[in-house]
């Protein structure tokens, strides 16, 4: 009797030791924010009751998800306990990031300096916190956390909203008059390099027309001559007037 009674306890005991002792971990979050445990990739998204086994765990979220080289993963340590169920929530614990427009406008908050923009921060060390943006020239902007959000564009007004048009229009303007002028030196230059080329052909087509003696060669070095004469003449002219051009520019300005 008490063989087969304890046989009965072996079948009844050793599945429930063989079944391992989990903890269950459930994480609150805003949407979209990307969730590590141990820096493996776990969701995008909240989720409840993942089964794990007991020990401590470093839970990373990535609030922002945009991928970029500013990135910053916000981790903390939890610890999973046989049949417990953990919650963290996120929202409280996370981290938020600050843009601005334009970037690297200066974040002061809670009296201090925390930063220039893009600015990832613990919700945390800044919970309740009224923000600040600062940048010269442009109206300061203030604004404080909301709850669920964890992720704020900023967009700073100028003081003088002309000024910004003005400078780009004073810039543009003396890149397209320095353009001008270095272009009218440039041709001047080339149109006197041409103008010494032509001549130069036109006198050695003069020397072979002098040395001619068939008619039909005779005519053809004199046409030539003439030709690359008014080529050299113009090319001439063109260097003339790009040089007093540029003259009369530095003269008026």
């Amino acid at each position: 009797m008490y063989r087969i009674f304890r046989s009965l306890f072996l079948l009844l005991i050793l599945p429930a030791m063989a079944v391992p002792q989990v903890g269950y971990l459930s994480v609150n979050s805003p949407e979209n924010t990307t969730i590590y445990l141990d820096s493996v990739l776990i969701a995008r998204q909240p989720f409840s009751d993942l089964a794990l086994l007991p020990g401590k765990y470093k839970l990373g979220s990535d609030p922002v998800n945009d991928f970029s080289w500013q990135r910053r993963i916000q981790a903390q340590e939890i610890e999973i306990k046989p049949f417990e169920k953990t919650v963290v929530d996120l929202k409280k614990t996370g981290s938020i990031v600050i843009y601005s427009d334009p970037i690297g406008s200066d974040v002061f908050g809670g009296g201090k300096y925390l930063g220039k923009t893009p600015l990832y921060l613990g919700r945390l060390a800044v919970n309740g916190e009224d923000f600040r943006i600062k940048r010269a020239g442009y109206e300061e902007k203030k604004f404080s956390l909301a709850p669920d959000q964890n992720e704020y564009t900023v967009k700073l007004l100028p003081i003088d909203p002309g000024a910004e048009m003005r400078v780009q229009e004073a810039l543009l303007g003396g890149t397209e008059v320095n353009w001008f002028k270095e272009s009218l030196v440039l041709t001047s230059f080339v149109s006197s390099w041409a103008a010494f080329f032509f001549k130069r052909k036109a006198d050695n087509l003069y020397l072979q027309y002098q040395g001619a003696a068939i008619p039909s060669r005779i005519d053809y070095f004199y046409n030539e001559t003439e030709k690359y004469d008014r080529y050299s003449e113009v090319a001439l002219g063109v260097s003339a007037v790009s040089l007093g051009v540029y003259l009369f520019i530095l003269m008026t300005e």
